[in-house]
């Protein structure tokens, strides 16, 4: 029981240091100014699409 505590935990604190990298790495292309053009593109990309029904 306590070695599967253990592991979730585990699990859990890689998982929070992955989010919290991701987010990090997101913060530093904002202020690079590259996820500006990714977001227009994705704007652009769901103009085009037909509305569905």
């Amino acid at each position: 029981m306590a070695g599967f505590l253990l592991h979730v935990l585990g699990a859990a604190a890689i998982a929070s240091l992955v989010v919290t990298g991701v987010m990090a790495y997101e913060g530093s292309l904002q202020l690079a100014g590259h996820s500006k053009q990714q977001r227009n593109k994705s704007r652009d990309r769901s103009n085009s699409d037909p509305p569905e029904m």
